[in-house]
């Protein structure tokens, strides 16, 4: 059976064809939607919804607590960890203190069952393409070796000891 795409070439977005008809359709775009009655006033009021701070549900794991928060201000959330018994807060990662992070993006995050380890999926240019990042929690730094790249749309188990993982 023979199915007709006529959109395939569109997938290879550093094809010189496909960034023409990108521009092109985001001048159409940009057009259409300014000038559209009322979008001032209801950007403003999105804008205005979107400052507001806001904070991810925590995900237990031994004895810490891993969650995200939106500050105002900040254009992507800030991941945090902190003791299940309280305490203060522990900036796990910042992606808006990242090199090229206008570019960058934290897609998801997988903390192990001991709460020792950290992975994370990082996007460039919000893409759905991603690089896995495993980091320690105790110094907060990413082991460089951890680094797989092609996990746009991994999903991530750890294995029982907590020393390693699989995903698919």
């Amino acid at each position: 059976v023979t199915v007709s795409d006529p959109y395939r070439w569109l997938e290879i977005s550093t094809s010189p064809a496909t960034q023409i008809w990108s521009r092109e359709e985001d001048h159409l775009a940009r057009e259409y939607l300014d000038s559209l009655p009322g979008r001032r006033t209801l950007r403003k009021r999105m804008m205005q919804l979107y400052a507001a701070p806001s904070v991810s549900l925590p995900i237990p794991a031994g004895g810490r607590l891993f969650y995200s928060r939106l500050l105002p201000g900040h254009e992507k959330p800030v991941f945090y960890w902190s003791a299940e018994s309280g305490g203060p807060d522990h900036v796990l990662l910042d992606p808006n203190m990242l090199a090229g992070s206008k570019a960058a993006a934290v897609g998801d995050t997988y903390p192990s069952p001991d709460g020792l380890t950290w992975a994370y999926s990082l996007k460039q240019n919000n893409a759905d393409e991603a690089v896995l990042h495993v980091r320690d929690v105790r110094k907060g730094k990413d082991y460089p070796l951890d680094v797989i790249p092609g996990a746009g749309f991994a999903d991530l188990a750890w294995t029982p000891d907590h020393r390693g993982f699989y995903y698919t």
